[in-house]
């Protein structure tokens, strides 16, 4: 028998037939019905309590097969006299959509970050700890008041774990080996309509990011573009300012520092000899002083900021899909995250993607009867025909009735490292983010921790000469990081 309850209490009308069930892992899971205001015995009852917000539970006999919150209700006339409302319903997940978190985080594992700092705002709403393992050590984390699902879908992505909230509202956080499956699917036991797809349409084996920006050293005594010419007043430094500079003009063969009295925040402060905005390259000198002449400089010390731009590849990956294609084998992929802000975090970010889609990926999907299959489970699967024995993350379930009695499940699973969900997620996390890089914007490129970058011809860096040494097409630098200035967007690595 099936039956609905909303807000706790049974719901006394009709459940139509064509219900649907869809779950994704690491996503919003969703519930799709139609309901009457009829009940079994034709007599009419109110649906005032079925709102938006709303608590509602399915049950098959005494199993819950989904809990979650009502998102939308459509009302409609079903025949004359009896109201028919077409309800969609998301699953816990979507309270981690609704909440906001904000901090900064160094040296946590994952599971450490989701019980001090996600599961703390989401236990307002009554989510609870479930099973939420440590997972890896991550170098440093920044979440500037992103959804919550955000902030979990990224630790699931660093992590390779990943995240739900159950039907009883409790955070889990588990490896994707961690939960098997109640029973295996072998040969033509238990399933039917079985389908083996390989593709690569994820597959990448050379990753380039551009991250967020990073302060720099101190640029110390840098002198300003363009020169002072009796008319500019407006100067520029390498670097967007982090912080407020320290100024020095050269005027009758001396340097003279000016008071940082007499420098502010360009509109905000006023009655300043020299302006400035944060996160900007300018410097603007006050309409009412006197321009600086062609014989006089103008030079700061200050911190800047730089944007993180790195490449990571997998050459044995390259070499093999090389082999295969008789062709460069390279397959290149280029993200953004302007969350990521330093050198170490976007290290091990872009690490990451390269091992959740550095392989081809291999899907299975089929229908069966059996209960029990939940996302995130694995799953063994053995075909012997299609020549398949394999372990296999189950992606999606979709669950629909099938007579009164029966429930259908269609299911697809992923083999390897492939994790559903992380395309949805990707696009959520850069919305607001996306960009290329810009003519003249100032970069760190790092293609490994330590490594040599070879730079053709096509590109065009300004080189500081204490800190480099050009040879040829080769810019070496101990640490492998290089910094420089894009100067043209014909960019060839």
């Amino acid at each position: 028998m099936r039956k609905l309850k909303i807000n706790g209490k049974i719901f006394d009308g009709q459940l139509l037939k064509n219900w649907t069930i869809s779950h994704k892992i690491n996503q919003t899971s969703s519930f799709k019905c139609g309901i009457l205001n009829i009940s079994n015995e034709q007599r009419i009852i109110n649906v005032s309590e079925v709102q938006e917000g709303s608590n509602l539970e399915l049950f098959d006999g005494d199993n819950k097969l989904f809990a979650g919150i009502i998102k939308t209700v459509i009302k409609s006339k079903y025949v004359e006299g009896i109201l028919q409302l077409d309800l969609t319903v998301t699953d816990n997940n979507e309270i981690a959509n609704r909440r906001l978190v904000a901090s900064s985080i160094v040296n946590k594992t994952a599971g450490w970050i989701i019980k001090n700092v996600i599961l703390p705002v989401l236990a307002e709403d009554g989510i609870v700890e479930g099973n939420i393992e440590m997972g890896p050590l991550l170098l440093k984390v920044n979440f500037n008041y992103i959804k919550c699902s955000q902030a979990l879908n990224y630790l699931q992505t660093c992590s390779g774990y990943n995240w739900k909230i159950d039907k009883d509202k409790r955070l889990n956080f588990t490896s994707n080996k961690s939960i098997k499956s109640p029973f295996n699917i072998y040969d033509h036991f238990k399933f039917r309509k079985f389908k083996a797809t390989r593709k690569y349409e994820q597959y990448r084996n050379k990753q380039y990011f551009l991250g967020g920006k990073t302060s720099t050293s101190t640029q110390e005594k840098e002198e300003l573009t363009p020169r002072p010419d009796g008319e500019t007043r407006t100067f520029r430094t390498r670097f967007s300012l982090a912080s407020k500079p320290v100024i020095e003009v050269f005027k009758n063969n001396l340097w003279q520092q000016i008071s940082a009295d007499d420098i502010g925040i360009k509109n905000i402060d006023e009655n300043k000899k020299y302006y400035f905005n944060y996160d900007t390259n300018e410097i603007e000198q006050d309409s009412l002083e006197e321009a600086l002449s062609i014989d006089e400089k103008i030079r700061a010390t200050y911190i800047g900021l730089k944007s993180i731009f790195i490449m990571q590849e997998n050459t044995n990956e390259i070499e093999n899909r090389s082999k295969v294609e008789s062709a460069s084998g390279k397959y290149e992929r280029f993200d953004t995250n302007e969350s990521v802000n330093s050198m170490s975090e976007a290290y091990q970010y872009t690490n990451s993607l390269i091992k959740k889609y550095g392989e081809i990926e291999d899907k299975v999907s089929f229908v069966t009867e059996e209960n029990g299959l939940e996302v995130g489970q694995v799953i063994n699967v053995k075909y012997n025909e299609l020549g398949i024995d394999d372990d296999f993350l189950i992606e999606t379930i979709s669950i629909k009735p099938l007579g009164t009695n029966t429930l259908e499940y269609t299911v697809s699973a992923l083999d390897g490292t492939a994790l559903g969900g992380w395309e949805d997620y990707f696009k959520n996390i850069i919305e607001s983010t996306q960009q290329t890089i810009s003519e003249n914007e100032n970069i760190i490129f790092m293609k490994s921790i330590n490594d040599t970058f070879h730079a053709k011809e096509q590109i065009d860096m300004k080189i500081r000469k204490e800190q480099f040494l050009r040879m040829g097409s080769n810019i070496l630098m101990s640490d492998g990081i290089y910094v420089g200035t894009i100067k043209r967007q014909e960019v060839s690595l």
